[in-house]
């Protein structure tokens, strides 16, 4: 089977569930910003000292779940404690803090603000998806939430790979 099927050269394609949507839907907009998200997470394990690297090693992992629970309109399940015990042991090993506008001089640094605001949009896009229903809305709360403590991560991650790079 090839992948070029032709199928979406309309501007159509099928979700998990075999329904055909539109590529500028609101669900497929979500999956895209998450699947970016996802390949900017790869890169920056790929390029980051390992040691900071294996905090970032199972997400790419639930960002596959999260997109397949936005394609067949699923409740996403995955809690955030994960996130926030790395948060928190980053902030205790940190003397970064949060004073105004960060300016970001690493390029490691720089490639996590990227990923950073590419999972702010993310969000974005998953928040705009999660209003486009009425009664439905808090099957999505969790992946918010989730993408929302992600992009805390990041931030923290950024903080502190910038505080190695400035001691190195």
């Amino acid at each position: 089977m090839s992948i070029t099927t032709k199928q979406g050269d309309l501007g159509k394609t099928k979700n998990a569930k075999g329904v055909t949507v539109s590529k500028a839907s609101k669900s497929i907009e979500a999956i895209g910003a998450v699947d970016e998200l996802q390949a900017w997470l790869i890169y920056i394990t790929n390029i980051i000292p390992q040691y900071y690297a294996k905090s970032l090693r199972n997400i790419p992992d639930v960002l596959t779940i999260l997109m397949a629970s936005l394609s067949k309109n699923s409740e996403f399940t995955h809690g955030t404690k994960s996130l926030e015990d790395e948060i928190e042991a980053l902030e205790n090993e940190t003397k970064f803090k949060l004073q105004g506008f960060v300016v970001h001089c690493a390029e490691k640094s720089l490639q996590i603000n990227i990923a950073r605001t590419v999972c702010r949009r993310a969000e974005r896009a998953v928040v705009a998806y999660a209003e486009s229903f009425d009664s439905e809305q808090v099957r999505f709360n969790s992946a918010i939430a989730y993408l929302n403590r992600l992009s805390d991560f990041l931030f923290i991650l950024m903080g502190k790979l910038q505080e190695c790079d400035a001691i190195s």
